[in-house]
């Protein structure tokens, strides 16, 4: 029988050592146990100590696996040493890490880089720079210490759905990720309200009137650092 993927089958079976140490080093990253590993792949806890061990080589399909459980590229794992492309296995598992990020974390994950590209062509050359007191300064090590960028790029708001009675109060709270030292803090509101009476105040807690007559209200945090971005609730009645 003719094998799916000779080549890399091939590659895969040639190096059990180096794929086990990266498989040992990757579920120690993650503090997983080898039966924990096991169970996440479907595998006998003695194969996986095999395959860490180099005693055992792996299937495509098995490589495949334990990548996935382990969350690096099954190129992280494989490190071609013959490969001439340009491409190393950290630069691979960083696309890999990238593609599986949903918005807006993606978006971030590349702004960050782009900025770091940057100050890392500006700093290329020691430099110094000014204290508080106008005086110039530099790290012990002689290099400049690079800026941090304050940012906010995400709220969300806990609980994000529920239902409520009339004349009563529940408390919500903001998640605010933030880069740089960034201020966590929120303003709070609430809309879709037919009685003055239903309000949120500014620790987010929301009393909804006991003649409120709308069927659902939405609550919206919105960060003071930057007004575009908010998160929502919703609260049904």
């Amino acid at each position: 029988m003719s094998r799916e993927h000779p080549g890399l089958e091939d590659l895969v079976s040639s190096l059990p050592n180096e794929i086990g140490r990266r498989v040992r080093a990757a579920r120690q990253r993650l503090e997983l146990t080898q039966e924990e590993l096991a169970e996440r792949v479907d595998m006998e806890a003695a194969t996986v100590r095999a395959v860490e061990a180099g005693r055992r080589g792996l299937s495509v399909e098995s490589l495949v696996r334990l990548a996935e459980a382990l969350h690096v590229s099954p190129g992280a794992l494989l490190e071609d040493p013959r490969r001439d492309d340009g491409v190393c296995a950290d630069e691979a598992e960083a696309v890999h890490i990238l593609r599986r990020l949903d918005e807006p974390w993606r978006s971030f994950v590349v702004r960050t880089l782009r900025e770091i590209q940057g100050l890392s062509l500006s700093y290329a050359e020691p430099r110094s720079h000014s204290t508080s007191s106008g005086q110039a300064h530099s790290t012990g090590s002689g290099q400049a210490e690079l800026p941090v960028r304050s940012e906010v790029f995400n709220v969300t708001v806990r609980p994000s759905r529920l239902c409520m009675l009339r004349d009563t109060r529940k408390q919500f709270s903001a998640d605010v990720a933030v880069t740089g030292g960034a201020e966590r803090t929120v303003s709070w509101e609430v809309g879709g309200n037919t009685s003055p009476k239903t309000h949120i105040s500014q620790d987010g807690t929301l009393y909804v009137a006991p003649g409120e007559k709308a069927e659902s209200l939405i609550v919206r945090a919105t960060s003071t650092v930057d007004r575009e971005k908010r998160g929502t609730a919703r609260v049904d009645l």
